[in-house]
């Protein structure tokens, strides 16, 4: 990549963003942190219009209304200037609940009257992956702590160290657990 010249690109970072597809949307804020862009994703992303995304004005939300965690976050970072990313949580355009991953970053310049940037994400589906992977381990954690005293269990790391050890096991073995 010698002689790359990124800085010199003359590609609007709008069509670079919207390129992304329909996985992350493109938004920019101006001084008075009003929504003054909104990418075409956002209906995939939010179930609303970029359009009606511009309606959310900083400050001016209802607790009820289905995108107030998303403006809040946006709120929070352009109150204090700097760069973020955060989780908020929306109810989608189909009623469904949404975990959105948000990244808000004051602008590199201030061409269109853009003051903050951002980008957002539906991260729903991995934090449901994640919190299925807790519920699993919980549940092998607890199905091995119920057969310690009747099985013979244990579990070795790469060096051949016992990591689990079964009651069994260590009366078998006439091994300690630590």
């Amino acid at each position: 990549m010698q002689g790359l010249n990124i800085g010199a690109s003359t590609a609007s970072p709008r069509r670079v963003l919207a390129a992304l597809g329909g996985e992350y949307m493109f938004f920019e804020q101006d001084s008075d942190g009003v929504l003054t862009y909104v990418s075409g994703s956002a209906h995939a992303l939010t179930g609303y219009s970029p359009e009606k995304l511009t309606w959310i004005q900083p400050g001016g939300h209802s607790a009820d209304h289905p995108l107030a965690a998303f403006a809040r976050c946006r709120d929070e970072v352009f109150v204090s200037g700097r760069a973020r990313t955060q989780e908020c949580m929306i109810r989608h355009g189909n009623g469904r609940m949404r975990i959105l991953e948000v990244y808000v970053s004051p602008a590199a310049d201030e061409t269109d009257g853009a003051m903050f940037v951002g980008l957002a994400r539906d991260i729903t589906v991995r934090k449901a992956a994640e919190h299925g992977l807790v519920r699993s381990e919980v549940r092998y954690r607890r199905l091995f702590e119920r057969l310690q005293d009747e099985y013979f269990f244990f579990a070795l790391d790469a060096e051949s160290r016992f990591t689990q050890v079964s009651d069994c096991a260590e009366r078998v073995l006439s091994i300690a657990s630590d």
